[in-house]
């Protein structure tokens, strides 16, 4: 099985958050790394 541990660094008052035993940490970064991106690059307006 695929588990692991994943950290989210933030620039918030809480910088750093460890969640331990994630199924699928790889899929979890991978998500939060496009969350991430959509919030940095916003997507062209539609007309």
């Amino acid at each position: 099985m695929d588990f692991g541990t994943v950290k989210i660094q933030t620039a918030g008052e809480s910088e750093e958050f460890i969640i331990r035993d994630v199924p699928e940490p790889a899929k979890i970064k991978s998500i939060v790394y496009g969350l991430q991106h959509r919030q940095i690059v916003p997507s062209e307006p539609t007309l």
